[in-house]
């Protein structure tokens, strides 16, 4: 492991030669921008942009990688009809939001956070939605991206197509007015980890609210790992309404730890369900000084090798249904072991106490075999240095 971790920060130097700029809204010593737009304008590509608390005008990334890091406090305002958006980059550009509040007042129509057209790799990690949004907008659109990493986010209605998403440690529910599912899913490969997903019952008063399920998907395929899926249940018509937790097209893979719970109805409708052999990451972001953990859960008696490494393009292997997102010259084997009554594989690697690491995206990933279960490609789980 010390090895790893040696090996790891050895190959930092590019990263630790990216500039750091620090955005004040109150101007104070040190600050190089006041508020965020001019400042992701103004930043080059890989720039790091250090968020002090205050309140600051929502932005747009266009075709560049950054960094942007919330301190506690660090509040973008989110008047109708604005919108945080990244768009346009290349698939070497990573993009990473972390630590901010998103204060969305009454966003209608229009998303919270808009992605489209991503190639690099886009990180949310513990963004915070505050406001009183209660009608039918987006709290995240994802369009025609090909990663992007959802961890820690509790908000409503995920609308993703033509892409490639996965949410870690999330809680997701439907919109209330009119009634929604929380997450759609169109043609792409979204993989649901330790989660929980809630379609909305009807609320407000609405008494004819319809339920809906848990997940709307049409084609592609969503995996459920270590995750719950529950359909809406509309508390003025218990037993009148019949939804299911998930519902729609495409393929539905379903670990054996996940659970669907739906309303008066089977637990799913229209989509084709499997329950392959499945592995399991988490991970765990952490500080300068501090460290980073991950680990997988896989069937007993397998083999795992717990990976970690940089992002890189997904990398499909023959035989296997998972994507790598790990480049192939930049990770190393983090652990490897056999899986025995039911303990996960586990291990962390120590942060050097160095600032200019904050914003620092690692990606965690596993692959397991068996005699029985053959080879398996874990999910890719990415922590950030915050």
């Amino acid at each position: 492991m010390r090895y790893c971790c040696q090996l790891l920060m050895a190959s930092l130097g590019g990263f630790l030669h990216a500039q750091t700029y620090v955005v004040d809204a109150a101007n104070g010593p040190g600050a190089h921008f006041v508020d965020l737009p001019p400042a992701v304008a103004a930043v080059p590509d890989g720039a790091t942009l250090d968020v002090r608390p205050g309140t600051y005008s929502s932005f747009t990334v266009v075709g560049k990688g950054l960094k942007i890091l919330g301190r506690a406090g660090a509040v973008v305002s989110m008047p109708f009809p604005a919108t945080v958006q990244v768009t346009g980059t290349a698939p070497g550009q990573t993009v990473v939001l972390s630590g901010l509040t998103m204060n969305e007042g009454d966003t209608i129509p229009t998303p919270t956070l808009s992605l489209a057209s991503c190639q690099g790799l886009v990180v949310l990690s513990d963004i915070l939605l505050a406001g009183s949004v209660t009608y039918s907008s987006q709290s995240l659109q994802v369009t025609a991206c090909g990663r992007v990493h959802l961890r820690g986010w509790s908000g409503a209605l995920i609308s993703c197509s033509n892409s490639a998403l996965v949410l870690e440690n999330c809680v997701v529910s439907g919109w209330y007015q009119p009634t929604t599912s929380a997450i759609y899913a169109y043609a792409s490969d979204v993989q649901v980890v330790s989660s929980t997903v809630r379609g909305s019952g009807g609320g407000f008063g609405l008494t004819y609210g319809v339920p809906r399920p848990g997940i709307n998907q049409v084609g592609g395929t969503v995996t459920l790992l270590d995750t719950r899926v529950e359909a809406g249940i509309n508390p003025y018509y218990l037993n009148y309404f019949q939804v299911p937790a998930v519902d729609g097209s495409g393929s539905l893979r379903i670990s054996a730890n996940s659970q669907l719970v739906p309303s008066n109805a089977p637990p799913t409708m229209g989509v084709t369900v499997s329950y392959p052999p499945l592995a399991c990451v988490n991970s765990a972001s952490g500080a300068p000084g501090s460290s980073l953990a991950g680990c997988v859960r896989a069937a007993d008696g397998d083999t795992a090798i717990l990976l970690l490494g940089w992002p890189g393009l997904p990398q499909a292997l023959p035989g296997t249904s998972g994507l790598f997102w790990l480049d192939p010259a930049g990770h190393y084997f983090a652990r490897v072991g056999v899986l025995a009554g039911g303990q996960l594989l586990a291990t962390a690697i120590t942060i050097p106490p160095m600032s200019d690491l904050r914003g620092l995206a690692v990606v965690w990933q596993a692959a397991t075999f068996g005699p029985q279960n053959g080879f398996v490609v874990a999910n890719p789980s990415v922590a950030v240095v915050r």
